[in-house]
């Protein structure tokens, strides 16, 4: 853990704000909003690919699509009558829902 992360830590402090850590908010399995994120490396309609400040980002499924984005945030959703995301990846983890 670095000295950073350690102090964020120690003073109860936000650590988006503070380490610039991405925010996902999973709306149902309809829409997912990110926050904090630098730069998009991949779009199609089965793979969003995005880099944030400490990772990057996989978010599959089908028909996906980017609602909308501004510099700091985005919101994701999946084409009507769509297959919804299908898993999230950070880094080597994989989380299903």
């Amino acid at each position: 853990m670095s000295w950073k992360e350690q102090m964020t830590d120690a003073l109860n402090l936000p650590k988006d704000l503070m380490l610039g850590a991405v925010i996902m908010t999973i709306t149902g399995k309809h829409e997912a909003y990110v926050e904090n994120y630098m730069s998009l490396i991949e779009y199609t309609e089965e793979l969003i690919r995005i880099q944030t400040k400490t990772c990057k980002l996989e978010i599959r499924g089908t028909h996906l699509y980017i609602d909308y984005y501004t510099n700091d945030e985005m919101k994701i959703m999946p084409a009507r009558d769509a297959t919804v995301v299908t898993f999230w990846q950070w880094h080597s983890r994989v989380l299903s829902f």
